[in-house]
């Protein structure tokens, strides 16, 4: 047996800890006359340090999803109110009348309405934002409050938003949202076939665009889908029975089979001009003929125009 081992296992020893590692103090077993040294070993691993993973999770930099606020709170609302008015607006009108053009029609009239309402009032709300923007920073450059130049100047005002951007991407999402319940009853002949399948296709798009909403944005999925869905099923109902109610206190109900009875043609009773059209063309012709053969027979006396036209 070695020194060391022997030392390791006679000498009396004591645990400490220096730089957060633990090691081992032991007295060496060699006579001396003065205070015998210690003897330091220190373990070959560190058995209370964290692991790696734990060691290391303050370092980890978590994504900060509020850079995402602005264009996802534009693409979402754009989208979502593009699908609930214009879903809303067929059903509505679909409750009193029960033909597909009305139908078609008004969704359409509510996508192109609603899409360039959506990109002019976009225009005008981030034109008002970049406004103020530019103010604050004439001021401060004005009193001095911070320090300017122009390179930190020109990359503010590089980080403002594109007011035509903004109304582009609010139109484009309005459309996309507004086309898919106007394709669902375009091509569906039957009446409460077709308000069923707006109103499933709506559901499901409406499910769609609140789980992306919050799986972009990193909120609980199932709450903010939930939300989207109650909503957008509330406006539906509300117009469809609303305009429902109102068709039937002042009987405006349409049906397709009333309307197609209205395009029926009859045929036209050509006997109830027989007693006007003999007269009239008698009359016409015995009124030329006369003229006529009177002029003749004046000018076969007197050639001169005064007496044939007298």
């Amino acid at each position: 047996m070695t020194a060391l081992g022997a030392c390791v296992l006679h000498a009396p020893f004591s645990l400490s800890r220096i730089d957060s590692r633990p090691f081992i103090v032991m007295a060496s077993n060699q006579p001396s006359a003065a205070q015998p040294s210690p003897v330091v070993v220190s373990t070959p691993f560190n058995v209370n340090a964290p692991p790696p993973a734990l060691a290391d999770s303050k370092d980890v930099e978590t994504f900060d999803y509020s850079q995402r606020a602005q264009w996802l709170r534009a693409a979402v609302l754009g989208a979502n109110d593009g699908l609930v008015s214009v879903a809303s607006l067929m059903l509505g009108v679909g409750a009193v009348n029960q033909t597909v053009k009305a139908m078609v029609i008004s969704g359409l009239a509510g996508l192109i309405a609603g899409a360039f309402s959506m990109a002019i009032g976009e225009y005008v709300s981030v034109y008002s934002q970049v406004d103020i923007e530019l103010a604050q920073m004439k001021r401060e450059k004005r009193y001095g409050d911070v320090e300017s130049s122009p390179e930190k100047e020109k990359k503010e005002k590089e980080k403002l938003p594109s007011p035509l951007q903004a109304a582009g991407a609010s139109a484009v999402a309005f459309g996309i949202g507004a086309v898919l319940p106007l394709l669902a009853g375009a091509f569906i002949n039957q009446h409460w076939v077709r308000i069923g399948a707006v109103s499933g296709v709506s559901t499901v798009a409406l499910a769609l665009f609140g789980w992306a909403g919050a799986f972009l944005g990193g909120s609980p999925i199932y709450k903010s889908t939930v939300r989207v869905v109650v909503g957008g099923w509330a406006a539906m109902l509300v117009t469809f029975g609303v305009l429902k109610l109102f068709g039937l206190v002042f009987k405006m109900d349409i049906s397709a089979a009333e309307l197609s009875k209205g395009k029926e043609k009859t045929p036209f009773d050509y006997s109830q001009r027989a007693h006007r059209l003999p007269a009239a063309i008698l009359g016409a012709n015995d009124g030329l003929v006369s003229i006529s053969s009177l002029m003749l027979r004046v000018g076969a006396v007197n050639p001169t125009a005064p007496a044939i036209l007298s």
